[in-house]
């Protein structure tokens, strides 16, 4: 019994000891366990390298009390060694100088070098650059970087920002965006308070136009960029290059300039731009020392300026054009980015080749309107050209120059010149094969083209003044048919050719047939060395109703109640031609003459009627036919035929010898002789019948005949010839 209590003694105190060891193994293991969760919980010592962490890091930057920058950071690192800090989800915001920006950098991680001043980080990066919100201070309020219509967004990486200067550079790509497009380059440096970006190279944008929608994005490239914050201006160096749809431009440099919400307002372009604009019909290409376009607030270009020698070339299916000028100024439609007027001034120089046909153009200044004929596409409506010169050649070798103070054009449908007017001291030159030139002067003209092409017909009005070879004209109004090849004068024309001068209300003239016709009150006069009609020392005049002059063939034929007077002599006539050439004058139907007879005291004029006269420079004689009638004071004469030989005596020309023929009656007084011809000598006032039996009636039933009988106009004596011989009478009396 004693053992089994023993035993049992035994087994509750192992169970004792056991139940106690376990309790102090138990609260050691416990107290091991909290031991370890509080080691847990303690953050880890620091590293050697590291001297201090923080959970919140933020630091700025104040010049005269105004704050430059703010950098902030969720948690930074403080290193032992150098100075560097390193910061995590860094946020950086920028407020220039007058404290007008709201500019802003994010990034995960950068490195802060507290000794240089400097941020260096090495992962993506974003900046977005804007102006502090009206009326308000800068905040210390961190924002958010968000597109908006006023912020430039720009992504890149491995960025350094000194903030000792402002400055934000780095040397890898960059990627950004701006009101109104994207662009890409490699390297840019932000001058914060300077606000100044620049894109180092390999710059790239893309622009879209406001209006129209549906445009296509403009695409520029050049080799570096810099945005200027305050002046408000982007410049991209070249070579410049930029593509729209169809449209190509290149250029040494671009200089934007933005408006408040960073949109462009204005660009300028320099160092031989030049567009190119490629159609399924040609190409159009235009070049100047400088381009400048201004766009409206609402989008689409309002102006384009190109300056110093500006040079505009087109060249397709209608044909090559080339333009140069000074400057070129270009008004554009609102709505659709149209052109509606160009305007190109100083030292204008034109030229135009189409169908076989060559326009040239100068002036000092040149203005052309324009009009949409449909979306997207516009024609000439007019032109203007001031101190202008136009030289135009057909196909068939014609030559065409005008010039004037102001040259007006009017187009049809497809550019084509339909009307050509001016003002001002036009001078006018026209040259066909075949013909002399003409030269024409007048105060305004109209030139239309004909839609076949060519110029149809040619007005001038004010003091027109005409000269092809020697013949010259003035007159109010001329007018050039090109298909009749003829020139028409209206309203006080006066033609000279040589020394033969020609007045008429109107004249038309055919320069290749060497013909005119001049009309209504027409008066030539044939002066000195004129080569004109010889009946005395004085210029011959002649008036009628009609002139047609051939002048190749030196003939002039006067109709319509035509008179000729030179000196003493006066010729009337329905139809008078005078030939120069051979110094022929010919007047037919109802011809009346009036010749003085020599040795007449006082002068005796002798009035001649017939159907047809013809005298000869030289010759002296005048030749009448077709019922010859001639009367001198008491005297008449009847005749088929009639010859007046005449001879210029103190500066007269006078009647030496009239010989009637072909059945010749001679009245005088109640005397009447007959003969088949009768001669007149003026010296000796004798008549002489010869032929066809010749008879004197003395009007009493007297009469006396004979061979040949010699009467006197003073005297009573009768000389009779016949077969048995002369003799004499003297009964018959002459009744004075």
């Amino acid at each position: 019994m004693r053992r089994s209590r023993a035993a049992r003694y035994a087994r509750w105190s192992a169970l004792a000891v056991f139940l106690l060891a376990a309790t102090v193994v138990g609260v050691y293991g416990y107290r091991a366990w909290r031991a370890a969760e509080q080691r847990r919980q303690v953050p880890p010592a620091p590293p050697p390298t590291v001297r201090q962490q923080a959970a919140e890091f933020s630091f700025s930057r104040l010049e005269g009390g105004r704050k430059l920058f703010t950098v902030r950071a969720s948690r930074t690192t403080e290193f032992a060694r150098d100075s560097l800090n390193r910061l995590e989800d860094v946020r950086i915001t920028l407020y220039g100088r007058r404290g007008d920006r709201f500019d802003r950098i994010h990034t995960r991680q950068c490195d802060y070098d507290s000794a240089a001043g400097r941020i260096l980080c090495g992962g993506a990066v974003q900046l977005a650059l804007a102006a502090a919100p009206a009326g308000s201070a800068p905040a210390d309020d961190w924002t958010e970087i968000v597109p908006t219509p006023s912020t430039v967004l720009i992504e890149t990486a491995q960025v350094t920002f000194d903030s000792a200067t402002g400055v934000v550079r780095t040397d890898q790509p960059v990627e950004f965006t701006f009101p109104g497009g994207t662009g890409r380059a490699v390297g840019i440096s932000y001058d914060s308070r300077a606000g100044v970006a620049r894109l180092h190279r390999e710059v790239s944008l893309r622009v879209w136009p406001a209006v129209p929608a549906s445009t296509a994005p403009v695409e520029l490239s050049g080799t570096s960029l810099e945005f200027r914050r305050d002046a408000h201006t982007l410049r991209l160096a070249g070579p410049v290059r930029a593509r729209q749809a169809a449209r190509s431009f290149t250029a040494d440099a671009v200089l934007f300039e933005l408006d408040s919400s960073f949109r462009i307002r204005r660009a300028r372009a320099r160092g031989q731009p030049q567009l190119v604009v490629r159609a399924p019909t040609g190409w159009h290409l235009l070049r100047a020392e400088q381009f400048s376009v201004e766009l409206r607030a609402t989008g689409g270009v309002e102006r384009f300026v190109a300056d110093g020698r500006v040079e505009l070339r087109s060249e397709g299916a209608p044909g090559r054009d080339e333009l140069a000028a000074e400057q070129l100024v270009a008004e554009f439609v609102a709505q659709d980015a149209l052109p509606r007027e160009m305007r190109f001034v100083g030292r204008v120089r034109g030229r135009s080749h189409r169908e076989g046909q060559a326009l040239e153009l100068t002036a000092s200044e040149l203005r052309a309107r324009l009009a949409q004929v449909s979306r997207g596409s516009v024609e000439l409506r007019d032109a203007e050209a001031t101190a202008a010169a136009l030289a135009w050649q057909s196909a068939d070798g014609e030559h065409l120059q005008l010039s004037g103070n102001r040259l007006q054009a009017q187009f049809a449908r497809s550019n084509r010149l339909h009307e050509l007017s001016g003002d001002g001291d036009i001078v006018l030159r026209r040259a066909v094969t075949g013909s002399p030139e003409q030269l024409s002067r007048s105060r305004t003209f109209s030139l239309r083209f004909s839609p076949a092409g060519g110029w149809s017909e040619l007005e001038q009005s004010g003091d027109v003044r005409y000269r092809e070879g020697e013949l010259t004209a003035r007159a109010e109004r001329a007018q050039f048919v090109h298909a009749e090849n003829t020139l028409q004068l209206r309203g006080g024309v006066i033609l000279r050719e040589g020394a033969v001068r020609t007045a008429a209300e109107s004249v038309v003239v055919w320069p290749q047939r060497g013909e005119l016709v001049a009309a209504g009150a027409v008066r030539t006069s044939f002066l000195e060395g004129s080569a004109g009609p010889e009946f005395a020392p004085a210029p011959a005049h002649v008036a009628a109703e009609r002139l047609h002059l051939h002048r190749a063939l030196g003939r002039a034929v006067f109709s319509g109640s035509v008179r000729l007077w030179q000196g003493t002599v006066a010729i009337e006539a329905a139809q008078m031609e005078f030939d120069r050439t051979a110094g022929r004058l010919l007047a037919e139907t109802a011809v009346r003459a009036a010749v003085v007879e020599a040795a007449a005291t006082p002068p005796r004029l002798w009035r001649v009627a017939a159907g047809w006269l013809e005298y000869r420079n030289g010759e002296g004689t005048l030749r009448l036919q077709r019922e010859v009638q001639a009367e001198s004071a008491d005297v008449r004469l009847r005749a088929p035929q009639l010859e007046l030989d005449t001879a210029v005596e103190a500066g007269t020309r006078r009647i030496l010898r009239a010989v009637a023929s072909g059945g010749v009656v001679v009245e005088q007084g109640r005397r009447r002789a007959t003969a088949e011809l009768a001669e007149y000598f003026a010296s000796e006032e004798k008549f002489v019948l010869r032929g066809g039996a010749p008879v004197l009636h003395d009007g009493l039933g007297n009469s006396v005949s004979g061979a040949e009988l010699t009467f006197y106009r003073a005297g009573d004596t009768i000389l009779v010839k016949s077969e048995e011989g002369s003799r004499t009478l003297t009964r018959y009396r002459v009744e004075r």
